[in-house]
C-alpha cells in the first residue's frame, strides 16, 4: 500500500513538473512575438523564424539596391567604364586588389589599373576615400 502511495506521488510529481517547464516555456514564448502583416506569430515558431528571415532578407535586398543606385549615379556622374563600376563596387565593399582580381577574374595588373582610374574620376587617393566617398553619397 506504502509503495503504490509512494509510485503515485511520484508520479504526480512527475507530471507536474513536466506541466510547470511546458508552462514556463509556453510562457517566454507567448511574450515573444512578431507581426507579419496582421497576424500575431510566437517568435520561436517556425512561421516567427520564416519571418524574420523574410524580413532580413527584405532589408538586404533593399541595402543592396540602394548600394547599386548609389554606385550607379557616382559612376555616371565619373564617367566609369562598367568594369571600373565593377571594381568601385568591390572597393567600397571592402575587398582587396587580389580578391577583386579574383572575383573578377583579371590579373592584379588590370586591377591596378582600373583603380588607378576610379581613383582618378572621383578624385580620392585611396580605398577609405572611395568607401566614404560611396557612403557619403548614399546620405
Amino acid at each position: 500500500m506504502i509503495d503504490s502511495i509512494i509510485l503515485i506521488a511520484l508520479a504526480m510529481l512527475l507530471v507536474m513538473t513536466f506541466m510547470l517547464l511546458g508552462r514556463r516555456s509556453f510562457m517566454q514564448s507567448s511574450t515573444d512575438v512578431a507581426t507579419v502583416g496582421s497576424a500575431a506569430i510566437v517568435q520561436d515558431s517556425p512561421m516567427a523564424t520564416s519571418a524574420a528571415h523574410a524580413n532580413r532578407a527584405q532589408a538586404s535586398s533593399a541595402l543592396l539596391d540602394a548600394f547599386q543606385k548609389t554606385t550607379n549615379a557616382i559612376a555616371e556622374k565619373a564617367g566609369l567604364t562598367e568594369r571600373e563600376l565593377d571594381v568601385l563596387r568591390l572597393i567600397a565593399k571592402g575587398y582587396s586588389y587580389q580578391a577583386i582580381a579574383d572575383e573578377l577574374c583579371i590579373s592584379l595588373s588590370t586591377v591596378q589599373g582600373h583603380t588607378k582610374n576610379v581613383y582618378r574620376k572621383l578624385g580620392v587617393h585611396s580605398k577609405q576615400e572611395v568607401i566614404s566617398y560611396v557612403r557619403d553619397s548614399t546620405a
